[in-house]
């Protein structure tokens, strides 16, 4: 848990570099508590900020320089040392991290992040051909930005984007694709991007490699996979072997003689870190450190669930409850990321056990960050059961999922409804868009097979179908459910031809192909990379680090390949992780059937907006510059009033309209 920056001044022997080194260094005070470490050549400096999760960490010294001159900083864990020093033919207990890393590069170049499994950034500045190699690792664990100026022939590269931006040589200018794209969210599972919300500063996206040159960028996506799963045919086999590389993403990510803490939400991704996380620390008389936040409503209650957890024995557990300012939070969240609040939720209840977890001392939180996308829940199956007009075995898995999920968060009358009910509605909402799409892309077969049989086997009339048609198309006219933004601002940057760029990308991996590169889309996509790169950030900058075993590169893509029908799960969807936790979690954890509905916190959270956010109230030519005059208009008068609808997505809505207002405002004005 470090950080790294650099300043590279490109065919310009003895420039001064050290003012703009030292600029970078200041603004990342959180991630140099053990020191920062310097080193350069006659061409630029760059700099380890130093802050250790084991001890042995106190004896590591970068930045690393080769007899050839080439220089190395590296903010990583390393997970497969052991194999990664043996392709090498080296000793991995005589190597720290950075000797392995630059030696990995001067093996295989690029490609090196074929070999190299764990959480990193890498920056290699090679004077003999005035290359600089920024890598990153593949779920973008580690961040890392950078500003380049091919004008003047330099560039500058930093752990947060803040620190570019404080730099006086690096104009200050607002990203508008990225507000728009902000605040259009939709949760489209968009590709990457290296753009940022700063103009001219870019990130190196996850499993990248960029190379830069005083005139030209280049970048490379590297990431090539086999299947992991060959050879495995039951249920019983996909888990074990799913289990045993989960067990493993969790201890790789335990190496601190510091505190070690766990979420512990009461869900089923959460429960399972935590409750391995355990297992392993018991064996060495230790106390796991587990935090819950508690939003204090009964739809979003899951304290029963903890409690089973915590019952095991082996925690430390801490009840907390949310901070109660949400402006004062996310501004802080804005000035601490350099953007944004991009979660759903209401970033109070994170930080509100972010102090509880700084008083402990813990410099490693695991959680259970997209353990949902990674694992997957099997719906495809019934794509496919649809898709080759297997009306039987549809309704037969339709049945079992009515019998086994409860689905109250999407239906507050669900455990009131018989199993046809539940079947019934379950098919409706299924086939409703598949009915929509059907039409709307002119296939009017399609279109009559879903009625057809949605009626014959579900007794689902057809007007159900045509009043979601209905309801679709006035939405669409109306432009109710499209996005915040003003009109004016939308023509001006062309706002359709950005959405429709942000979903292309030619980031897939080599090897992926049929089912596996369906799934893909879930586990590579922006809204992931936004979360894991704000955790990493307010983690640093309350003293711990953030880690992500479901975003283990091992377990990403033995996940890929899992058959649907395994994941499905007989309608107990999360197959995997539910065998495999067998004996780690209590049943009452381990087969529910619920989800958290955050609806009513976040509409408290709207409601009880401090007297801070007033000039929100007031006529703002900034926020008039981007968002809808009638949009702007309904929030204050429902803020005031408390006449929000009980709409998630109008909600989330809300939320990024003060996330955005509160980045602007620290860094604009």
């Amino acid at each position: 848990m470090s950080g790294i920056a650099g300043v590279i001044f490109f065919d310009q022997e003895g420039a001064d570099v050290q003012p703009l080194l030292e600029g970078l260094v200041r603004h990342m005070p959180h991630r140099a508590t053990e020191g920062v470490h310097r080193g350069g050549d006659r061409f630029g400096s760059l700099a380890y900020l130093h802050r250790s999760v084991t001890r042995l960490d106190h004896t590591v010294r970068q930045p690393l320089c080769t007899p050839a001159g080439q220089l190395l900083v590296a903010d990583a864990r390393l997970d497969n040392r052991p194999q990664l020093a043996e392709k090498l033919s080296l000793d991995a207990a005589s190597f720290t991290e950075a000797e392995l890393l630059m030696a990995a590069w001067q093996r295989w170049g690029d490609d090196m992040l074929d070999h190299v499994i764990g959480d990193f950034a890498v920056a290699i500045w090679d004077a003999t051909d005035q290359t600089l190699h920024l890598l990153r690792d593949h779920s973008g664990a580690r961040p890392l930005f950078y500003y380049h100026n091919t004008t003047s022939g330099w560039v500058a590269f930093a752990s947060e984007v803040q620190a570019l931006v404080a730099l006086p040589q690096v104009p200050r200018v607002a990203n508008e694709k990225a507000i728009a794209l902000y605040l259009n969210y939709g949760n489209d599972l968009r590709a990457p991007t290296k753009q940022t919300f700063f103009e001219d500063i870019y990130r190196v996206r996850p499993a990248h490699a960029v190379a830069l040159t005083a005139r030209q960028r280049t970048e490379r996506f590297v990431w090539t996979i086999q299947d992991p799963t060959a050879g495995l045919t039951t249920p019983e086999e996909y888990a074990e072997a799913f289990g045993a590389l989960f067990r493993e993403a969790v201890r790789c990510r335990m190496q601190s003689d510091y505190p070690i803490a766990s979420e512990l939400s009461g869900g089923m991704d959460s429960s399972s870190v935590a409750a391995t996380a355990r297992h392993f620390l018991r064996q060495e008389g230790r106390l796991l450190t587990t935090v819950h936040f508690d939003l204090g409503f009964e739809s979003s209650n899951e304290r029963s669930y903890a409690q089973a957890v915590v019952d095991l024995g082996g925690l430390e557990h801490h009840w907390t409850s949310p901070l109660p300012d949400y402006y004062q939070t996310t501004s802080e969240i804005a000035a601490a990321c350099g953007a944004p609040d991009c979660f759903p939720m209401p970033s109070t209840a994170h930080l509100g056990y972010a102090q509880v977890l700084r008083q402990k001392k813990v410099r490693t939180l695991l959680t259970g960050h997209d353990g949902d996308s990674v694992v997957g829940y099997g719906f495809e199956y019934l794509d496919r059961l649809f898709e080759d007009k297997d009306w039987e075995a549809l309704r037969t898995a339709l049945y079992q999922l009515a019998r086994h999920v409860d689905f109250t968060y999407y239906y507050p009358d669900w455990n009131q409804w018989s199993d046809d009910e539940r079947v019934r509605q379950c098919m409706g909402t299924y086939m409703a868009p598949m009915f929509i799409s059907s039409l709307t892309q002119k296939k009017p077969k399609r279109a009559l097979t879903i009625i057809w049989h949605s009626y014959r086997r579900y007794q689902l009339a057809p007007t159900y179908f045509l009043k979601k048609f209905r309801e679709a198309l006035v939405k669409k006219l109306t432009k109710t459910s499209r996005h915040l933004l003003a009109d004016s601002f939308v023509e001006r940057i062309h706002l359709k031809e950005i959405i429709q760029k942000s979903k292309n990308s030619s980031a897939v991996p080599l090897g992926l192909s049929g089912k596996a590169l369906a799934n893909w889309t879930s586990v590579y996509s922006q809204d992931m990379l936004d979360a894991t790169e704000q955790q990493n950030r307010m983690g640093q900058h309350y003293g711990y680090e953030v880690c992500h075993p479901f975003l283990d590169k091992r377990l990403i893509e033995f996940c890929l390949f899992v058959p649907d029908v395994i994941k499905y799960n007989q309608g107990l969807y999360r197959g995997l992780l539910r065998r495999a936790m067998e004996g780690f979690l209590p049943d009452y954890v381990r087969l529910r059937g619920s989800k958290m509905d955050p609806k009513e916190f976040i509409l408290t959270t709207l409601l009880g907006l401090n007297p801070s956010w007033k000039i929100f109230c007031q006529k703002n030519i900034v926020l008039e510059k981007y968002i809808s005059k009638d949009i702007m208009q309904n929030f204050t008068t429902n803020s005031q009033t408390g006449n929000f609808k009980n709409k998630s997505r109008q909600h989330v809505l809300h939320l990024r309209v003060i996330g955005f207002y509160a980045w602007y405002r620290n860094f604009f004005t």
